[in-house]
């Protein structure tokens, strides 16, 4: 499997966001996409193409954690709550934008390593 890229980003404060932005810099601006996806903020240690995990520290493993599973594994912008991490298909348009349906980054046991999961 190939090593599927990921990000963190929040719809609801992407929609916040954007109509703050459409008040200070009029309505052609758009804050929905490029950084506001998150393009630079993938999840530490979501590798996608790790399967049967030996619980290295190099390899961020359930072991890390004490046994406890990340399902999701949960991110969160500064100030803000905390939300699933996602694994998505980057946009083939070079904008930093997902596209498709993004999926909870997941790590239920280690032999099955990351994967996504339907939202």
């Amino acid at each position: 499997m190939a090593n599927s890229p990921n990000t963190y980003f929040d719809p609801a404060t992407i929609i916040v966001r954007e109509s703050e932005t459409d008040n200070a810099l009029g309505p052609n601006f758009s804050s929905n996409g490029g950084m506001t996806y998150g393009s630079c903020q993938p999840g530490i240690g979501i590798a996608t193409d790790q399967p049967n995990l030996t619980g290295d520290a190099s390899q961020w493993t359930l072991l890390d954690q004490n046994g406890a599973a990340r399902t999701p594994q949960n991110s969160q912008y500064i100030g803000d709550s905390m939300t699933p991490a996602l694994i998505v298909v980057n946009s083939t348009t070079g904008d930093g934008n997902p596209t498709g349906t993004p999926e909870n980054a997941t790590l239920a046991t280690l032999a099955a390593g990351w994967v996504g999961v339907a939202v």
